[in-house]
């Protein structure tokens, strides 16, 4: 057997250690070494069990044949028991405690049957590392414990082994220190050498381990090298699309030699880490060992951080492209809502029923870019909300009168069951679209004519919403997925129910946000299903009755700017309409010369223009005009909050994503009268 450094052995060193560990780092599982002791057991006819993985098993019974062990005499003699590790985790940890019962049963009595014929048994075991593995730390160290009362009171000759990868994190190094002193001997040739480069690998194994993109890698790996390696330098290379980039230069010492270490990952080069070392360093060979399995974990950690970083650029040119799109599908829209509301305005009858048409389908279209980037927000956990005391009974109200066209076309009923006076704190038009996308899920996964029934429960500390449909159901398999991205239930190849997928996933994430929890049942297909929403509530709280209707804003000298000429020329009408002076632009310079001739009060711009954009025109506006600088509000295809946060910077005071609703730009100009 390998030299060992022993712990507790008695005075004279007449007994050597029965219960002995050694570490690996990674997957490296020492199934030689394992199968070699296994085999010498049986050689000198004592028995002899194995307690590890599934997969560990199997390499052990590859290495005993190898060493011409007959694993089917062995099995049929007694000698030789494997036993899954995985299966008895699961069998030994109930309930948070450790099933001692268990263990006697299916580990102790096997053992002392082998006693009982053999003499003797040696054993093997892993199963603390699984226990390690999956958190339970507490436990794999009472486990030891136990393994070392039966090795005490019997002839038991015990040995671990155990991955490093278990106690490679910021907690790790206490359990580490504590498994080492439960057993007798940790065994190794350089034992106490062995001892502190396991604890130093350990250590930048647990911040390797919470290293995510390759910049953190490169911190981690700056520091480890300077404290725990001695390097006076460090640069590391990474492979990128065919190029190297070099990430960090330390100072260079002429007297100091760079040593450069390979990153290598599945037999493929991805780096190279070069290390300033000083002439004693490059030659200990255990500092080189230590050196070697901290390059071998670097290499995992890049790896693992160059996927990281792929995901999140593609994540970035996704939301790019999601702003864009929004961008540019919202610039067609925005005249043929304007136009629409121009036609309203004017009292014109004529095509009322294809106007109507038009109106439901373009709100079906700024509903689905309003979803997209509204997934882009939440993925990148951007959505925020605005809360304040709200009644719950008008929030319910707002999300009916967004889904009453498709259940009143449908026929479908909705029975409500709303008790007055609950006042919630929400953000009112984020709880409204959340409940919205509920309802509109149920009407379209009932039959036409069908009922939906919505019914809010209330006690004094929550308030529960429960929407519950009489249509489709939904499946088993289907069911815990239902608030995942994309995920919808079977359609039609004509997908006449259309959506993406999206609203159930963003009214979890609004729900969330709010502290609340949102649920779904169904018995199955063809029993309808029931969605549930949970909020907390503010209890004795009474709001006031509903404003009056609010005056009309007095008329403003307005210049438009907006290079979308029928989306200008449309909001230009509607706002002359409203009372207003308007002078229209297509570009930046023209607007700006124009604004010094007529000196508006307001400005209207649009972000995106072509040559000077409107973010330099606000700001040639204010330098031009100085103290008779008009208000300025922007009205542009782009809406993600960094948007709004760039214009607010940039001096304006209102911001509007098209397409704009008359009503709240006139709200905001009205504002301007008090």
């Amino acid at each position: 057997m390998d030299a060992e450094i022993a712990r507790d052995r008695p005075a004279g060193g007449a007994a050597a250690p029965r219960h002995t560990v050694e570490f690996y780092p990674d997957d490296a599982f020492p199934a030689a070494r394992i199968a070699t002791m296994v085999q010498r057991s049986l050689s000198t006819h004592r028995g002899a069990a194995a307690i590890a993985r599934g997969k560990n098993l199997d390499a052990l019974r590859e290495q005993l044949r190898a060493l011409g062990v007959d694993l089917s005499v062995a099995f049929e003699a007694g000698s030789l028991r494997l036993i899954e590790a995985e299966s008895l985790a699961d069998e030994t940890w109930l309930n948070g405690e450790l099933q001692t019962a268990v263990l006697e049963e299916r580990v102790l009595r096997p053992l002392q049957t082998g006693i009982a014929r053999f003499g003797r048994v040696f054993a093997f075991g892993e199963l603390v590392d699984v226990f390690v593995e999956r958190g339970h730390r507490d436990a794999a160290i009472v486990l030891e414990h136990w393994w070392n009362r039966q090795v005490a009171a019997n002839p038991i000759e015990l040995h671990c082994a155990y991955s490093l990868r278990g106690f490679a994190d910021a907690d790790g190094e206490e359990p580490f220190r504590h498994i080492c002193d439960a057993h007798e001997a940790v065994l190794e040739s350089r034992a106490q050498a062995r001892i502190d480069h396991l604890l130093e690998l350990q250590h930048i194994m647990a911040r390797l381990g919470e290293a995510v993109t390759v910049a953190d890698v490169s911190r981690v790996l700056v520091t480890a090298a300077r404290e725990r390696l001695g390097a006076d330098t460090v640069a590391l290379y990474v492979e990128e699309l065919g190029r190297w980039h070099e990430l960090i230069t330390g100072e260079r010492h002429a007297t100091l030699p760079g040593v450069a270490f390979p990153l290598r990952v599945r037999d493929q080069l991805i780096g190279a880490l070069v290390l300033g070392l000083s002439p004693e360093r490059s030659r200990d060979a255990a500092h080189r060992a230590l050196i070697q399995d901290v390059v071998h974990q670097t290499a995992h950690a890049l790896d693992r951080a160059r996927a990281y970083d792929a995901a999140a650029s593609a994540n970035r040119v996704k939301d790019e492209f999601l702003a864009m799109l929004g961008h540019e599908l919202r610039n067609p829209l925005s005249p043929i809502v304007t136009a629409l509301q121009l036609m309203r305005m004017r009292g014109d009858e004529h095509f009322r029923k294809e106007r109507a048409v038009i109106e439901r389908q373009v709100g079906s279209l700024v509903g689905l870019i309003d979803s997209l980037l509204d997934i882009s927000r939440i993925t990148r956990g951007k959505v925020t909300i605005e809360r304040r005391q709200a009644d719950l009974g008008a929030i319910v109200m707002q999300a009916i009168e967004h889904t009453s066209t498709a259940m009143s076309e449908a026929g479908q009923d909705l029975r409500l069951d709303l008790p007055p006076g609950i006042v919630i704190e929400a953000d009112p038009a984020r709880l409204a679209q959340a409940i919205a996308n509920v309802l509109g899920n149920a009407a379209k996964y009932s039959p036409p004519g069908g009922k939906i029934d919505l019914v809010v429960h209330a006690s004094p500390a929550r308030i529960r919403i429960e929407i519950t449909d009489h249509g489709e159901g939904i499946a088993d398999t289907l069911l815990p997925r239902v608030f995942e991205l994309f995920v919808q239930g079977r359609q039609a190849s004509d997908r006449a129910r259309g959506g993406l997928g999206l609203g159930l996933a963003i009214s979890k994430a609004i729900v969330e946000l709010h502290g609340g929890v949102i649920g779904a049942y169904s018995a199955g297909p063809g029993s309808g299903s029931t969605f549930t929403i949970e909020l907390p509530r503010l209890a004795h709280v009474r709001l006031h009755g509903d404003p009056a209707a609010p005056p009309r804003a007095r008329g403003r000298r307005i210049l438009l700017v907006d290079d979308n000429h029928d989306a200008a020329a449309m909001l230009a009408d509607a706002l002359r309409q409203l009372g207003h002076e308007v002078e229209l632009s297509h570009d930046g310079a023209s607007g700006l010369g124009l604004a010094k001739s007529m000196r508006p009060e307001i400005a209207i711009l649009d972000l995106g223009l072509p040559g000077m954009d409107g973010y330099t025109l606000a700001r040639e506006l204010r330098t031009e005009l100085s103290e008779s600088c008009p208000v300025l509000i922007a009205v542009t295809g782009y809406g993600q909050p960094s948007d709004r946060q760039r214009s607010a910077e940039a001096g304006f005071s209102a911001h509007f994503v098209k397409p704009v609703a008359l009503e709240k730009l006139e709200e905001a100009l009205r504002h301007l009268d008090n």
